[in-house]
């Protein structure tokens, strides 16, 4: 327990969310190693409980991707509707939004939207399916067909 309470408090400006005060793990699976060491099994993970524990892991997902493929895209597009955890997730997983994707009159994001935003350094859509309301996008299957035509990946994340 020492070693986990000794881990310094970060100074870092752009974290996500509410960190805890004495710090953070700096990549997905980083305090796994620290956490095996303490409690003596050979292997630990950690797995994202919910909410902004998630979201972050969604840009990390998509950096990894990128990354595993040779890929250099570092953008991802962000609906208007999106709260702004969003933007601070793409931001604390080292990528850029790209948006934001304007959503017709109900609040549903539309294919050609999409269509207009994707170009050579977007990587991902990262949408709110079902939203905040419960309600699942209309036209999201078109939305995801599009993208994996194009080799993109698509990232929901449910609110409720």
């Amino acid at each position: 327990m020492k070693k986990l309470a000794s881990i310094p408090a970060s100074r870092d400006s752009s974290m996500h969310a509410s960190p805890p005060r004495a710090g953070r793990a700096r990549d997905p699976g980083q305090d796994g190693t620290a956490l095996a060491e303490i409690t003596g099994w050979t292997r630990f993970r950690s797995i994202p409980a919910a909410g902004a524990q998630g979201e972050l892991t969604g840009p990390w997902m998509v950096r990894v991707w990128e990354k595993k493929r040779g890929g250099a895209r570092h953008k991802v597009i962000i609906p208007d509707t999106a709260h702004g955890t969003n933007p601070a997730s793409c931001h604390a997983g080292r990528l850029r939004g790209r948006g934001p994707a304007r959503s017709h009159q109900r609040g549903y994001l539309e294919a050609n939207e999409i269509r207009r935003l994707l170009d050579g350094d977007v990587a991902a859509l990262m949408v709110t399916n079902p939203n905040t309301d419960g309600d699942f996008r209309a036209g999201i299957q078109e939305i995801a067909a599009l993208l994996h035509e194009h080799r993109r990946l698509l990232y929901l994340d449910g609110a409720t």
